[in-house]
């Protein structure tokens, strides 16, 4: 049955981690539709607990040159309060979006390696820079509604010609996103999230990652 791809669909299917912008200014029209269009994600209690702070031009400057300098001083501060158990590092360290190698450079030059990293910090070069915080005395649960407003960023901006790049990496460094974005010691940094136009013709903006067939992670139960 050959039936057109839904909107929703195309996507979905279609949305993956960009890690080269072009410095093209985003329209304040279209970044307060996507947000808007974001918030009705659902949330425990409607409580709608997320927190963005949008950042851009002088602000977005300064923030990544101050958490640049403190990720080439290794002065990491996680704002997670849990280790994450890795059970495949080895798969992890090959794939891990922090770390993607630029083509033709040794993947195993430490140097090399910690340039790309390092490249988080610039938020790929994207011009708008996306800060997502919300209580700490929030119900764990709160993190789930959060993930599920991030989505929404990330599917609604595809209708708009942009890209995304969720950043957990932004964590390892919440002091001095906090101090420089004026978020409180009450509020818990949950990630960073780049977005602008995507620089298609990047060798770093490569075909979405594979996906596991459905048998490894579905069960059906009759």
């Amino acid at each position: 049955m050959n039936v057109e791809m839904p909107p929703i669909v195309e996507a979905v299917a279609s949305r993956r981690s960009i890690r080269s912008f072009l410095p093209v200014p985003v329209p304040r029209a279209a970044l307060d539709r996507i947000l808007a269009v974001a918030a009705c994600a659902p949330s425990d209690m409607n409580l709608q607990p997320w927190r963005v702070h949008v950042v851009q031009g002088a602000v977005r400057d300064r923030l990544c040159h101050k958490v640049r300098l403190a990720a080439e001083r290794r002065e990491a501060s996680s704002s997670l309060s849990m280790p994450i158990s890795d059970p495949c590092p080895r798969d992890r360290a090959l794939s891990d979006p922090s770390v993607r190698i630029p083509p033709g450079a040794n993947p195993v030059n430490d140097a090399t390696r910690a340039a790309a990293w390092l490249r988080n910090f610039d938020l790929f070069g994207a011009p708008v820079g996306l800060f997502l915080s919300m209580s700490r005395s929030a119900a764990a649960s709160s993190q789930l509604d959060c993930g599920m407003f991030l989505q929404n960023v990330m599917l609604v901006a595809r209708g708009y010609g942009l890209d995304t790049c969720p950043q957990r990496s932004w964590c390892d460094f919440h002091l001095v996103v906090c101090e420089q974005l004026g978020i409180p010691d009450s509020e818990l940094l949950i990630c960073g999230m780049a977005l602008g136009y995507p620089a298609l013709r990047d060798p770093l903006s490569e075909p979405a990652s594979e996906r596991k067939e459905l048998s490894a992670f579905v069960r059906w139960l009759e």
